[in-house]
């Protein structure tokens, strides 16, 4: 048109519609049709007018006056609007609102950008005055116009990392998305990408990823906040599990993929193990205190005719006595009274959880190191008789019970969860 409108005299094609505008395989656009095509901007008989298409002839050629270079602009712009609206040449009335003689479309055409819309609505203006005066000032105009607007993603994380504290956690993040390009809409939707150990699911649900919300619409600097959870209880435990998630929008990368990776927690199982070392202590303590008690009382008696002997020996004897007896009672003591320093603390830190049931546990490994580590002792100088070999032997058997307890509930507690693992919980 710029060529055309170049001519002197300049020529005018006056039936510019889309049947008259070709385009071949190398986008290279050809104007054809010049049957009514008029040299100069003269005035012409009515009958020559009627060789144009209503409703693509600009309304000063239908009511025969004097054309202009913004002439054919109208039914330039007029056939642009018929292929942005999809609509056939013999249905462009439908688009004209015949007490304005303008040419409504906006409605239409929501993905194009509004200044592009304004700018097709100048090229079709009624009022030649109010058009572009020419085509060289119209394709000026259109260049540094976006056509369609297409939205943009910003994003403020481009991966997510999971690390879980406890067994069966379940873990949240956010990811906030952000609609840079003025005049557009961002539509979106989340969806878990499939992964071969992962159950079959749906676009819409996933077995142990939830995002929240799955579909958003974002309009021009609009956040969305959009949170990714995580159910860690479907998952096995001290694994180290990778999978993605996608967005697919509008926007000018259609598909953004995220990295999600999980660390699970280990397993830690509810079995407190007694403190071997401090018991194993206590008994060699107490055997050592009943055979030197033993051996005091031996000595007192072989000098009993000395009364300073015989009351050093007493003294001697009540104190061995009184002193093993006062560390086990001192032990008990604070054990039950949640004093956690000095030697009780080997005792107590590792019963909190379940306060009375561990006490309990832990006065009878006491008792019971005391009961085998005093019969011992006492069995070694003086020889086992009866009583003392039914104290040692049952009090034994009842602390190796209690002792190979916590092992065995242990490696049964791992046997069961293996046994679950293998059946229910996702691989990595």
């Amino acid at each position: 048109m710029i060529y055309l409108q170049n001519q002197i005299p300049i020529i005018i094609h006056k039936d510019l519609k889309p049947e008259n505008i070709l385009v071949d395989d190398n986008i290279k656009v050809y104007l054809i049709d010049f049957g009514l095509a008029r040299i100069g901007n003269n005035t012409m008989a009515f009958s020559t007018m009627m060789g144009g298409t209503l409703g693509f002839m600009p309304p000063e050629q239908v009511h025969n006056q004097k054309l202009t270079e913004a002439s054919d602009l109208y039914g330039l712009g007029a056939t642009l609007i018929c292929l942005i609206t999809k609509t056939k040449t013999s249905d462009i009335g439908k688009l004209v609102n015949f007490s304005t003689n303008r040419i409504i479309f906006k409605d239409r055409v929501p993905k194009f950008s509004f200044k592009f819309i304004q700018w097709l609505e100048k090229m079709v203006e009624p009022e030649p005055v109010n058009r572009f005066p020419d085509a060289k000032t119209a394709l000026e105009a259109l260049q540094p116009l976006y056509i369609v607007r297409i939205p943009d993603i910003t994003f403020d994380k481009s991966e997510l990392r999971f690390v879980a504290g406890k067994v069966g956690e379940k873990l949240s993040q956010t990811i906030t998305l952000k609609n840079t390009v003025s005049e557009t809409i961002l539509q979106g939707q989340w969806y878990v990408a499939p992964h071969p150990n992962d159950p079959p699911h749906t676009p819409d649900d996933h077995v142990w990823i939830r995002i929240t919300p799955k579909r958003f619409e974002a309009h021009y600097e609009e956040e969305v906040t959009c949170t990714i959870t995580i159910d860690t209880s479907k998952l096995k435990a001290d694994k180290f599990y990778q999978r993605e998630i996608v967005l697919e929008s509008n926007a000018n990368e259609e598909r953004i993929r995220f990295n999600v990776s999980i660390q699970t927690a280990k397993i830690k199982f509810d079995v407190a193990f007694p403190p071997y070392l401090a018991l194993l202590g206590l008994g060699v303590f107490l055997a050592f205190s009943s055979v030197g008690m033993f051996n005091v009382y031996g000595w007192s008696l072989a000098h009993d005719q000395n009364w300073f002997v015989q009351i050093f020996s007493e003294l001697m004897m009540g104190g061995l006595l009184g002193g093993s007896f006062g560390v086990i009672l001192v032990i008990i003591l604070r054990l039950w009274m949640r004093s956690y320093d000095d030697l009780c603390h080997l005792f107590c830190q590792l019963f909190y959880e379940k306060p009375l049931k561990n006490r309990v546990r832990a006065t009878s490994y006491i008792l019971l190191t005391s009961c085998v580590g005093i019969s011992t002792g006492l069995g070694f100088v003086s020889g086992f008789n009866t009583y003392l070999l039914t104290a040692s032997v049952l009090s034994a058997v009842s602390l190796t019970g209690l002792s190979i307890y916590p092992p065995l509930r242990l490696q049964y507690l791992k046997s069961q969860y293996r046994q679950q693992e293998s059946r229910k919980l996702i691989d990595p």
